[in-house]
């Protein structure tokens, strides 16, 4: 008996120490969120590289949604429509752009992206992932877009 209490009581530690207990959101057949866990009877997003929030939930309906999760749970997804939410370019290195998408102004993801000879190299949150090919094509184009129409407008420069 004392054997399954420690089991018990390991397992619980394990559970709130880290992603063993985190659950899997798939929104519809569109992308899904991994690693997001309960804190107090609430839902935390993930970070990434630790310290990044760049999954972000925009309304209260898929928040409710998370505070009743089990280990994988699906949302219904809408239409799949995508909107630059903001571009910007980093202040850290120059060529880089830090980009926010709303999906169905459910979610607002952000992506980082990075100039190259041939195009850009656009790069996925930590714990995103696509499921539909044609939503992350529809994504990169998007974003590509939006940043050659940022860099054809001349730069403002700030007045003191």
């Amino acid at each position: 008996m004392k054997f399954l209490a420690r089991m018990a009581c390991i397992a619980l530690c394990l559970c709130t120490a880290g992603e063993l207990c985190a659950l899997t959101l798939q929104y519809g057949k569109l992308f899904s969120v991994s690693a997001v866990r309960q804190q107090n009877g609430l839902p935390v997003l993930p970070l990434s590289r630790g310290k990044y929030a760049n999954i972000r939930v925009l309304e209260k309906e898929t928040f409710e949604l998370l505070k009743t999760c089990g280990q994988k749970c699906t949302q219904p997804s809408g239409e799949g429509v995508v909107k630059m939410a903001e571009i910007r370019p980093a202040k850290t290195r120059k060529e880089m752009w830090i980009a926010d998408v709303s999906f169905d102004g459910k979610w607002l993801i952000t992506f980082l992206v990075f100039a190259r000879d041939n195009g850009y190299d656009i790069k996925l949150p930590e714990h995103f992932e696509f499921l539909d090919s044609a939503l992350q094509g529809r994504v990169e184009d998007l974003i590509a877009t939006e940043i050659k129409n940022l860099s054809s407008q001349p730069r403002q420069e700030k007045t003191p």
